[in-house]
Order: C-alpha cells, then structure tokens, then sequence
C-alpha cells in the first residue's frame, strides 16, 4: 500500500528488503515529483 502526504511531498511505500536469500517485508519513505508550470504575463 502507497501512502502519500501530500504537504511534505513524500510517499511512504511497501518494499522487500533482500538479504542474501532471505526477503523481508519492510517500508521506505520516497519523494513525490510532481510537475511545475510558470506562466509569465
């Protein structure tokens, strides 16, 4: 499961850690890019 905060700009999400031969649920924090637009008059 994806979990987005939208006010800091990070997304916290589901990953597997591997060791080895050995996989571990585990969750990791990631940044959001979001695209940017400047308009000038």
């Amino acid at each position: 499961m994806t979990w987005i905060c939208h006010k800091t700009g990070v997304a916290s999400v589901e990953v597997g850690r591997v060791t080895g031969s050995l996989s571990v649920p585990s969750s990791d924090e990631l940044s959001v890019e979001e695209p940017l637009e400047i308009r000038l008059s």
